[in-house]
């Protein structure tokens, strides 16, 4: 049998043996099965081991190879092994390995041998089906495939009847088709002549219509709606159920350019060449038709302009359409793309060189692709990854960079309206009904009635806030809207089905031009506000209980006063994933800790699933990384950073009446005798901005900050992204440069700023790092505390008993977390505290050779609960000095035996 994993690049075109890829092999004798997986296994470094059920499972070998590009260190090999296994036996996995132990490598290398021993056991299978099959009916006979054409063309057939159907409909200009179809039922079970008669009558009767009383504005009138009408898109969707698919990784990460990067090493890596990749990205990423991008002045409008594009009545050999897409376009395409491994800007190249769109391109290769790279967006929200053709049925998701899974489930579900939007939304909609009222049909009229029902009930809830934000169950939200007796699913389906926001964009736009034109005054502008509404809407078809209103007045501005819909309960959303997955991977740097992590993505109805958690220390030696907590101050006060302690118990005057705030005071003292230790970068994170503004403005009024100054060149974290590049950029060169005596540089930072994720503080950039107190979240957030009460009324209300647990391995040793427990909203309260601080002190140490210190100053990280949530390579070696004197003794000795020359082994 054909491999799919080494077949030709270039002739991406699949044959028989991988059209039967996941299907199970008949039962049969052990001995066939034995013999089967045996010839199998003699290419492979796999076992492939029949199982006496008629399949074949995949054992790892003790003297495996891994393709790696050079020897793994031992902990990439433990990788590659746990994560070979978790693919092999399915559900979810954690894994957690620290930046600069080679992680994304050890991932392309694991999943994609997997994927090649799979690829093996498929063809064993496949092959063992065709010897079982020999024996009965060719299903290829002429019989079979007449029946199989015969089908199609009674599917296609349906399809453009039913396209033409709603178009007469709404043209209302002659007899309905539904007559005609009704009379002409039998042809559709007649053969090809009698398809072509009936599609040339009901076209010529479309024509008729549209000739008679055209009106500019009709383009924009919504077709005559039935909820059970539209049959079309599921003729479509049946169709496509035919495409051939192929068992294929989907990864996943937050970014653009962490994508960029997995691509890159997977390019590079022994896979690089026998793998099909294709990365999955936006129409603003994507585009390269010159005249929609410079229309277009916002992402909403250039999505408008592509589909609008798309649906344009007239053909592209009369002008209309796109040029650069057509079903044999986007085919060629593909095949470009499977020739080697590309990233985004990489498609975009291969799209503007072939004149092919790499948007609708790169969907078409989703089914063929092996490896399919895409950000959260298009994973985490199911309409967006059914649009693009991805699908989750055995098939492998691999979450990277997942420390922040959660809260991108729950940013992705989470939506929010401002007084403006829906106010223009109102006057936009309310138009459209005017021009149109008398011509709208059937149902549209009322749902039309039910939208602006809906805005204006979010209108009054805002006017009729007050000056305090409001929270408001989904029961509470219907009700006090008067709004009760619309039912948000028909809503929002009535939405979908008809595109009224597309329609209404379109409106909108022609009234806009021609107020213009006559000097009068148009519709508002916003493009988008219809769109948003509808986004809206599909929050609200969630469980009433999974999430919450809260209504934000702004009486300075009323216009920015805002409705938001807030996610509480991220497992409803990503159980699809872990139920239809055959495996699901989530890996991150620092996925410490996992409690919170477990208990908010696995449903009730998933506990059963297996979950595996694999954690590994640094490849760097211990004597290269010293974790000191530093409890107590130079003049040995109590380091505590808290808001109380902070600004009530220390500020002291002194004899001259001038405030003194010992905290920041003692905390400049530390920070001026490390920089007489410490060579190099000095990365130093606070809670806030405003804490760390407080801290510098304090220490400009004192000797503190002429005395750091002195000996590395300060630094501060800018609040504008543009500016990032540039003090990093400076940074840099101080430390690479010094002027003026000075040893380097010392950077002021922020967590879960711009700098604390996603910036690597390498080497000299980054040899000791320094987390000021503990970076709690605001309890004042509106979100925050109705995160917490549902948390706490989780617990109060749940039927699961109390001592229920979730089990799950960790490194192989059985470990539980108990699913319910009377404190649940403050462990959560402080693992989102704990997961801020490990990913900041995460940005030092990234390969094996570099070395560095993490102080972490405040006497609370002396507490065991709070350590045992940092990371496991951190938490192993935490030093915990009896007081600052000897925790700095440590420090100086550490970057002093750092600075002597090495000697020889002999020596």
């Amino acid at each position: 049998a054909l491999s799919v994993f080494a077949m030709d690049r270039r002739s991406p075109m699949l044959g028989e043996e991988e059209r039967q890829r996941g299907g199970k092999e008949p039962a049969g004798s052990a001995v066939a099965g034995a013999a089967v997986a045996a010839a199998a296994a003699a290419a492979s470094s796999a076992a492939l081991v029949p199982d006496g059920a008629g399949q074949i499972r995949l054992q790892l070998p003790s003297d495996f190879v891994w393709d790696f590009p050079f020897t793994p260190y031992p902990i990439q090999v433990d990788f590659m092994r746990h994560l070979y296994t978790a693919l092999e036996e399915g559900g979810l996995s954690i894994f957690e390995s620290p930046t600069g132990t080679g992680k994304s490598l050890s991932l392309i290398c694991g999943a994609l041998t997997w994927l090649r021993d799979d690829d093996l056991r498929q063809e064993a299978l496949a092959s063992q089906t065709e010897k079982d099959e020999d024996s009965e009916q060719d299903w290829m006979s002429p019989t079979s495939c007449a029946r199989t054409k015969s089908r199609k063309e009674r599917l296609e057939v349906q399809r453009r009847l039913n396209l033409i159907k709603a178009k007469l409909k709404e043209a209302s200009k002659i007899q309905d088709l539904t007559t005609l179809v009704k009379r002409r039922k039998g042809a559709l079970v007649v053969g090809a002549k009698g398809h072509d008669r009936l599609l040339l009558e009901a076209e010529a009767a479309l024509a008729l219509s549209e000739s008679v009383g055209k009106d500019e504005y009709d383009e924009f009138l919504v077709a005559e709606y039935n909820g059970s009408d539209f049959a079309a898109s599921t003729l479509e969707e049946e169709q496509d159920d035919d495409d051939v698919q192929v068992t294929k990784i989907l990864f996943c990460s937050r970014t653009h350019s962490q994508l960029s990067q997995f691509v890159g090493e997977l390019k590079n890596s022994a896979f690089g060449h026998s793998t099909r990749v294709v990365t999955l990205g936006s129409r603003q990423s994507l585009c390269i038709n010159e005249d929609v991008r410079k229309h277009a002045t916002s992402v909403q409008q250039l999505n408008d302009k592509c589909t609008d594009l798309q649906k344009s009545k007239k053909g592209k050999d009369k002008g209309g359409g796109c040029p650069f897409h057509s079903d044999a376009a986007s085919s060629n395409f593909r095949n470009k793309a499977f020739e080697s491994v590309q990233n985004i800007e990489d498609l975009v190249e291969t799209g503007k060189r072939i004149g092919s769109c790499p948007y609708y391109g790169t969907r078409k290769a989703v089914a063929l692709a092996q490896v399919v790279a895409m950000p959260y967006n298009i994973l985490l929200h199911k309409e967006t990854r059914e649009s693009c053709g991805v699908r989750l049925t055995n098939n492998i998701v691999i979450v990277d960079e997942a420390h922040n899974l959660l809260e991108s489930i729950e940013s992705v579900h989470s939506y929010e309206l401002t007084k403006e939007v829906i106010g223009h939304a109102k006057a936009q909609l309310s138009a459209y009904k005017q021009k149109y009222l008398r011509r709208l049909k059937g149902e549209n009229v009322m749902y039309i009635n039910r939208l602006l029902n809906v805005l204006d009930s979010m209108l009054k809830l805002l006017e009729n806030a007050g000056d305090q934000e409001q929270v408001l169950t989904f029961h509470d939200f219907v009700f006090d809207g008067k709004i009760d007796n619309i039912n948000p699913h028909e809503l929002l389906r009535y939405c979908e089905r008809s595109e009224i926001a597309r329609k209404l964009k379109g409106f909108t736009d022609k009234v806009n031009a021609e107020s213009v034109a006559d000097h009068r005054e148009g519709l508002p502008r916003n493009m988008s506000a219809l769109y948003n509404v509808q986004s809206f809407l599909s929050a609200l078809t969630n469980s009433a209980e999974d999430g919450r209103i809260i209504i934000s007045p702004d009486k300075k501005s009323p216009s920015k006063s805002r409705i938001k819909y807030l996610l509480l309960n991220p497992a409803e959303h990503f159980k699809q994933i872990l139920r239809e997955s055959r495996a699901v991977v989530v890996a991150g740097g620092t996925m410490s800790p996992v409690s919170d992590f477990l208990r908010q993505l696995i449903s009730k109805d998933l506990q059963s699933l297996r979950i595996s958690l694999f954690s590994c220390g640094h490849v760097i030696p211990q004597e290269n990384l010293l974790p000191i907590v530093v409890a107590s101050s130079p003049a040995q006060h109590p380091f505590n950073f808290s808001y109380e302690s902070l600004h009530h118990k220390n500020n002291l005057a002194d004899a001259q009446g001038h405030r003194t705030n010992r905290q920041l005071e003692q905390l400049g003292r530390l920070l001026v005798n490390l920089v007489r230790v410490v060579p190099d970068g000095i990365v130093v994170f606070f809670s806030s901005y405003s804490f760390e503004e407080e801290a510098h403005v304090y220490w400009s009024k004192t000797q503190i900050l002429p005395s750091i100054e002195g000996r590395k060149r300060i630094f501060r974290e800018p609040r504008q992204s543009s500016s990032v590049d540039k003090v990093l950029a400076d940074y840099a060169h101080h430390i690479e440069h010094p002027q003026d005596g000075r040893t380097g540089s010392i950077l002021f930072s922020v967590v879960g700023g711009k700098m604390s994720e996603g910036i690597n503080f390498k080497d000299r950039l980054g040899r000791c790092v320094v987390m000021v107190g503990m970076p709690y979240a605001n309890l004042h957030s509106a979100e925050l505390k109705q995160k917490m009460k549902y948390l706490d009324e989780a617990h109060r209300t749940s039927s699961t008993s109390r001592g229920e647990k979730i089990i799950y391995t960790h490194n192989g040793q059985a470990k539980a977390v108990t699913l319910m427990e009377a404190n649940l909203s403050q462990e959560f309260y402080e693992n989102l505290c704990m997961k801020a601080v490990n990913q900041s002190i995460g940005r030092a140490i990234r390969h094996q050779g570099d070395y560095a210190a993490i102080l972490l100053v405040d006497e609370r990280y002396s507490q065991a609960k709070i350590q045992n949530k940092l990371p496991s390579w951190i938490a192993g070696q935490l030093v915990k000095p009896k007081d600052f004197g000897s925790g700095f003794k440590q420090l100086a000795a550490f970057f002093k035996n750092k600075s002597l020359p090495k000697l020889p082994a002999d020596q």
